[in-house]
């Protein structure tokens, strides 16, 4: 997990406003960087739902084809009579292909940026750690410098992101169960480090 100390006192550290205006930029990039990754995946599903559809010389053309594969290859298409079913599809799936490049490029274009804004924000501690990457680095600086006021310590900024125990006893019953709350995204962010990380040292596995 992230070293929750190095964040606590990175948020102390550095409540300005160029801080939180770098933060802000972050906040505005990490959201359309998703949403194009969303709609490049609807790009995705919807050339090969095309494909499924289409006449059988175009299907079996490209039904041993990758996505990438697909795309760089229709791209290229130049149909003619729309009213033909086969040119229709290869119709289709050029604007398919066009539009999957053009989200490929704006992911990587704001992939770039915010690995950028990361770089420079982030203690050189977190990124470090392994299975942090810019992407997830940059979720926990948001998180951080949206919520300096409660980095009281490292148990404080477990509940924030929703990894501590929560007391659930009741009358000579003592147990307790999984916190509900906190940021989401914080929380689903150490779960992807778990993961991550676990690929390079198996005595790391949840």
């Amino acid at each position: 997990t992230p070293r929750s100390s190095d964040l606590f006192f990175f948020s102390s550290r550095r409540r300005h406003t160029r801080y939180i205006s770098v933060t802000g930029v972050q906040t505005c990039a990490l959201p359309i960087c998703n949403s194009a990754m969303k709609a490049r995946t609807a790009s995705a599903n919807q050339i090969h739902a095309v494909i499924t559809t289409a006449p059988q010389r175009l299907r079996e053309s490209l039904a041993s084809a990758t996505t990438k594969q697909i795309v760089a290859t229709a791209t290229n298409y130049r149909p003619s009579s729309p009213t033909d079913p086969y040119q229709a599809a290869k119709y289709a799936l050029r604007t398919l292909a066009r539009r999957y490049r053009h989200l490929a490029d704006e992911i990587e274009d704001l992939d770039h940026h915010i690995e950028e804004l990361t770089t420079k924000t982030a203690p050189p501690a977190l990124l470090e750690e392994c299975g942090i990457g810019p992407t997830i680095a940059s979720d926990l600086l948001i998180t951080a410098g949206t919520n300096p006021h409660r980095f009281a310590n490292e148990a404080s900024f477990a509940a924030l992101c929703g990894v501590s125990a929560v007391d659930a006893s009741s009358g000579l019953q003592q147990r307790h169960r999984l916190n509900r709350g906190g940021d989401r995204q914080a929380n689903a962010d150490r779960k992807s480090t778990r993961l991550n990380s676990s690929h390079t040292d198996i005595s790391r596995m949840p």
